[in-house]
């Protein structure tokens, strides 16, 4: 008897140690969840901490501001002088009609100037003329009294180019090489126009290839969008297009060719720079190391030609 049970001890040993293991694997994943539970309270806490600090401070900034109401957007646009109209408007919380006066503070071309606001309807409003093609920062707006001057922060930062003229990328894809004076191209040109503000993009009235040497231009290939070689598709806030290309140019000693393409919009010309080749004095050459203006925002050119508008780029 006393055998067996000796031969019997080390199984309920086994047993009680496995019990124990259960055990203490389950208070484990209890404890894990506690974590896990806690952790998920504390992160619901802070977030809720968050809200109610950034709530206290909108409110308690929003009662410290000497205005009820401050609005802008874009107007009409006049091709002639390039330039957009901007309808600004603010509304002070307390002011008198007949003695408050109201100015804007505009930060244009490098130069600070006031505009003054009109009274109408108990907001102070101004239409201000922006060229499209200059940023510009309206930081403050003054409000005047006799002696007595206010100011409030706006922070109005405009760019008229980027948010009202579509964004365009294009790129040339395939290859290129040069022997005893001749360029050759094979790839496929790929375009993409999206709206970057406020919708829709404008129509394409035409694409072509301009060929420059030493950035005079010295060949103009339209591009066919019947064409079956042409690709399309797109809708009012994105369009993107590819077609296929053949290029054999030949280069005197040390010509740099330029190859651009250029998308006519009805209002403006926008010319993108698809690939800068430098010749050598030998029959050769190699792409334009020295260019920087890669992936760059496109040249803005008006319909004689003229040029509106360039990235700073060599």
């Amino acid at each position: 008897m006393k055998a067996k049970f000796l031969r019997a001890v080390p199984i309920l040993s086994l047993l009680v140690c496995l019990i124990c293991l259960w055990q203490v694997a389950a208070l484990k994943k209890q404890v894990t969840q506690l974590q896990t539970n806690l952790s998920s309270q504390i992160s619901r806490v802070d977030s809720s901490v968050q809200g109610i600090s950034s709530q206290v401070y909108y409110q308690l900034e929003k009662e410290a501001s000497l205005l009820s109401d401050s609005s802008y957007e874009y107007g009409s646009f006049d091709e002639a002088s390039q330039s957009v109209l901007l309808d600004c408007s603010v509304t002070p919380k307390e002011f008198s009609p007949e003695n408050t006066q109201a100015f804007l503070v505009v930060q244009e071309g490098g130069e600070s100037r006031e505009e003054a606001l009109t009274l109408e309807n108990g907001s102070f409003t101004a239409h201000l003329s922006l060229s499209i093609f200059s940023n510009c920062e309206i930081p403050r707006v003054i409000f005047r009294e006799g002696d007595i001057q206010r100011t409030e922060a706006l922070g109005w930062y405009l760019s008229p180019r980027q948010e009202l003229l579509p964004g365009i990328d294009a790129y040339l894809y395939g290859s290129s090489s040069m022997s005893d004076g001749l360029y050759c191209w094979d790839g496929t040109v790929e375009l993409n126009l999206y709206v970057q503000g406020e919708g829709p993009l404008p129509e394409i009235q035409g694409l072509r290839l301009l060929e420059l040497v030493d950035g005079e231009e010295v060949g103009s290939i339209p591009v066919d969008q019947n064409s079956g070689d042409f690709n399309w598709d797109g809708d009012d806030y994105y369009y993107h297009a590819s077609f296929p290309m053949e290029r054999e140019v030949s280069l005197s000693p040390y010509d740099r060719y330029e190859l651009q393409l250029e998308i006519d919009t009805g209002d403006f010309f926008y010319r993108v720079i698809l690939d800068r080749w430098q010749a050598d004095g030998e029959g050769s050459g190699q792409p334009d190391s020295s260019f920087t203006g890669w992936n760059s925002e496109p040249m803005v050119y008006d319909s004689q030609g003229q040029l509106l508008y360039s990235p700073l780029f060599d």
